[in-house]
């Protein structure tokens, strides 16, 4: 065994006498063969070496190729530092006129000349971004940028204009480009894949890139993700200047129309760059930008993506099928994950068996998940989907700041596709202003077949006790936070015209301010809804409420055993004439000027609920027509009376006596002369059959009138009170 470095394989000429070499390189050591078969492979740095006089040799390895072996140096590095913006010294800015810096944590040495840097300085307000390379080392915290133009960050006005306290913080990011290194080795395990599958190793380091183009099959895995620099991770840092996606993938021959690529990325983040405008940390395209659909078994797991321009991680064409797996989607431009595109007629094809597992999403602008342009031969499930709102996004330029993630799911223009959402938690800090949290999931020109359980939209203070928000949804459809189980609608699509609309899927509105959201008044416009409303100041579960409507027209509130038709208008409506029209509404109340025999109730459906409410005395029900009164005798409403009906095959049948007929009364009348039937009927006008009056002082004996009818003019029998 011969023991050299790259460089000595590279300048060896003559004969080999002993083939094997062993390299000392740091993070390049191994073992290599001399390979005499071999006169046309061309020198990669980690996989293959080509010596002074053409010879090939080649590392002897276990079928994983190491990103460092081919030159990839991952010595990224930061610092960070923050003072008071009202008493900024010349050591703390890039000053008016100079290309000098000064940050009094760094730790720069000459080795960091050429080194690609990225200078940031935030407040709450705003930030302000330079990048550059370093040309010169002056000291450890002094580095001289290249830059020919002037810089003045942060700016006189800017320093000015602070509040006294007000703190500025200035974080550096710089290293080498490693981009040409790592996709060396991307395309070395490529070339052996008809031996074993391309398999890439990114060790722990950080690492700025541009773009990686993932060729089909390659399983591209690091040493963890996280957010901790103190843990073993293995991170790609979108390069300051870039606007390109970090990863893109080369899909296979186009041979049936379409384009695909399968592949296992697992265990490392990726970090953007908050100065750069676009990018997305994946992004399943091809180099030119043509869509490509995830097949066979492609699996994303165990990855972190953070502060991407353009969003977390994209599905063009959605996955036939496509694993997603216990991912950290942070603070990104775009959403956490898009799935689906608007661009070109094949984006509705491919969406079969995508599932979304454990997916943690914060504060990334629009969605946590968008869903988009699907149709009914989709499926989707996710499943524990984690998201909150408390993170300032450094996408976000408005002040002052605002949601960023207001729905956890969002669902456009896809007509029948089939999405399962089991187990969600949306977090956000406040109930007021632009900063409150909305529905779980928002629809917008759609008509999906969605099936969710266990999801929530919650507010939670700093001293983590809920503050649900009132969650009045007026915008798209939208599940509200009290709504943590259903189905929408409760029925497969025969075609995406048949149930098509563009209006709210449920509405809860709070109608009592005072009792802490209890009462609820329900508008409904969706075709089939089923629910289970709970709520913290209800304490309870309310089961199987199920909302229909017929077109435009809401048809009902079915309970297990019985129908409540909503009011249209959302209120109680007024009914007055005869014969009263009932239709709309389970729920009316009757206001007449003038006296009003009611004999009939027209509009019905079998199994409906009535509830009248009765002004006075000027209307007299009769229990004829299509009217069957329990107590079997016509009757006359007091006013406030209440009285229930439920709707046979045929006739409204009142529910019990006592709904419609109150209590007889025993009256004390002291009177000492005997009462006529025209004084009664005058005293008591609201006397109905049974109503007793008893004169116990009338001179000659007591005698007790009992009414025997519930006419105001009726009729009354008298009997002595025994002595």
């Amino acid at each position: 065994m011969i023991q050299t470095t790259i460089q000595g394989i590279r300048d060896f000429t003559g004969t080999i006498t002993d083939p094997i070499f062993y390299t000392t390189d740091i993070n390049q050591e191994g073992n290599w063969r001399y390979d005499p078969n071999d006169t046309t492979s061309a020198d990669d740095t980690g996989s293959i070496l080509v010596t002074a006089d053409g010879k090939r040799v080649k590392r002897i390895y276990e079928g994983v190729f190491d990103v460092k072996w081919f030159g990839a140096k991952a010595n990224f590095a930061s610092a960070s530092s923050q003072f008071v913006l009202a008493s900024a010294t010349a050591g703390s800015l890039i000053a008016n006129g100079s290309n000098s810096f000064t940050i009094s944590t760094g730790q720069f040495s000459s080795s960091d000349v050429g080194k690609i840097i990225n200078i940031r300085y935030s407040n709450d307000a705003n930030t302000n971004f330079i990048t550059s390379t370093i040309t010169a080392v002056a000291s450890a915290t002094q580095i001289t940028l290249n830059n020919n133009s002037t810089f003045d960050l942060p700016s006189a006005a800017q320093i000015a204009g602070a509040q006294p306290d007000e703190k500025l913080t200035v974080t550096v990011l710089y290293g080498n480009d490693d981009t040409a290194a790592i996709q060396k080795a991307i395309d070395a395990s490529f070339a052996l894949k008809v031996y074993k599958q391309p398999q890439v190793y990114l060790s722990a380091g950080s690492y700025f890139v541009t773009q990686l183009v993932m060729k089909t099959g390659t399983q591209f895995y690091g040493d963890g993700a996280t957010q901790q620099n103190i843990r073993a991770q293995s991170k790609l840092y979108q390069i300051p200047g870039s606007n390109a996606d970090v990863i893109r993938v080369e899909s296979g021959a186009n041979t049936t129309g379409a384009l695909f690529w399968s592949g296992f990325l697992h265990d490392f983040s990726i970090m953007g760059n908050p100065s750069n405008t676009g990018g997305w940390g994946i992004s399943i395209r091809n180099t030119d930008g043509s869509r490509v659909s995830p097949a066979d078994i492609t699996m994303i797991q165990r990855l972190t993506v953070r502060y991407m321009p353009s969003g977390g991680i994209e599905f063009p064409l959605a996955g036939i099928p496509l694993f997603v797996t216990d991912i950290k989607l942070y603070c990104n431009g775009g959403p956490g994950i898009g799935l689906g595109s608007k661009e070109g007629s094949e984006g509705k094809k491919h969406a079969q068996s995508v599932n979304l597992t454990n997916i943690s999403a914060d504060s990334n602008v629009g969605a946590a998940i968008k869903i988009n342009n699907l149709d009914m031969n989709s499926n989707v499930v996710i499943v524990n989907l984690k998201c909150e709102d408390f993170a300032i996004n450094p996408y976000d330029t408005s002040v002052p700041k605002v949601t960023v993630q207001p729905y956890p799911v969002l669902i456009d223009n896809c007509q029948g596709t089939g999405i399962t959402l089991l187990g969600a938690n949306n977090q956000g800090p406040t109930t007021s202003g632009s900063l409150k949290v909305k529905s779980t999931i928002k629809s917008t020109n759609s008509s999906p077949n969605i099936l969710w359980n266990n999801c929530y939209s919650r507010i939670t203070s700093a001293n983590d006790v809920p503050l649900d928000p009132d969650p009045e949804i007026v915008e798209g459809s939208g599940i509200p936070y009290t709504t943590f189980f259903g189905t929408y609608p409760n029925f497969n699509l025969a075609t995406t015209f048949t149930q098509s609309h563009r209006t709210p899927l449920i509405r809860l509105i709070k109608t009592d301010n005072i009792d802490d959201e209890k009462v609820w008044d329900y508008r409904l416009s969706s075709t089939r809804l089923e629910l289970g409303i709970n709520n913290d100041a209800l304490n309870q579960f309310k089961p199987v409420i199920q909302f229909q409507r017929t077109g435009n027209n809401v048809k009902g509130v079915y309970y297990p055993n019985k129908i409540i038709r909503i009011p249209i208008a959302g209120s109680i409506p007024t009914l007055s004439g005869n014969p009263v029209t009932a239709a709309d509404s389970s729920l009316y109340e009757l206001i007449n000027t003038s006296a009003l025999n009611m004999p009939t109730i027209s509009g019905s459906l079998i199994g409906q609920e009535l509830e009248l409410i009765f002004d006075g005395f000027t209307t007299i029900v009769h229990g004829t027509g299509n009217i069957t009164l329990a107590s079997g005798a016509n009757f006359k409403p007091a006013a406030g009376q209440i009285v229930r009906f439920i709707k046979g095959n045929t006739t409204w049948l009142e529910v019990g006596g006592a709904s419609c007929t109150p209590t007889a009364l025993a009256i004390t009348n002291t009177t000492t002369s005997a009462l006529s039937k025209s004084s009664l009927n005058s005293s008591y006008p609201a006397a109905i059959v049974g109503t007793k009056v008893v004169c116990a002082s009338i001179t000659g004996g007591g005698i007790v009138y009992e009414k025997v009818d519930n006419s105001s003019t009726g009729n009354w029998i008298s009997s002595a009170m025994i002595s």
